[in-house]
């Protein structure tokens, strides 16, 4: 069993961009990340490049970028094969390559993957969502169940 574990960890550390259409990923992580006022990281890169591998190995070995990505991020790995921007972006393309989304799928930063941990902390860092009011949501909320003649369930949750 413990064999089996390390031989999957090994084969996801060797190909981290998974070969298919990126597009429903980058949805659910957007809608996921809408729902919790977070921002959708999109690591473009290939299993080809040592340098793509070398930037997702470091976002999931990294305990303080482990940590940060957790509670601000939603992440997807994308193969550059697949990459499609907006025309304002398709000049940008490098490997690998880090594009920041908000909620609605607007794009927010476009750079090459940072080379360590504390500039990936600063990029991440730089465009993590604005935290939300309680009060400020919680009236939003009822004033929108009133309008719809609904109840309000309230939950409180933590990212661990």
């Amino acid at each position: 069993m413990t064999f089996l574990i390390l031989a999957t960890v090994l084969a996801l550390q060797e190909a981290p961009f998974p070969d298919a259409d990126p597009k429903p990923a980058i949805e659910a992580a957007r809608k996921k990340a809408a729902a919790e006022n977070r921002r959708v990281l999109v690591l473009w890169g290939s299993n080809k490049s040592e340098k793509s591998k070398a930037a997702a190995a470091l976002l999931g070995s990294d305990k303080g970028l482990k940590k940060l990505i957790l509670y601000e991020y939603d992440r997807v790995f994308a193969d550059e094969s697949r990459f499609e921007a907006p025309e304002d972006y398709k000049q940008l393309r490098i490997t690998p390559q880090v594009v920041i989304l908000d909620a609605d799928g607007k794009w927010l930063s476009d750079s090459p993957a940072p080379a360590d941990a504390k500039e990936w902390t600063a990029l991440l860092e730089k465009h993590k969502a604005t935290p939300l009011v309680a009060k400020d949501v919680l009236a939003a909320g009822l004033k929108k169940a009133k309008a719809e003649k609904k109840r309000v369930l309230l939950t409180f949750g933590a990212p661990w």
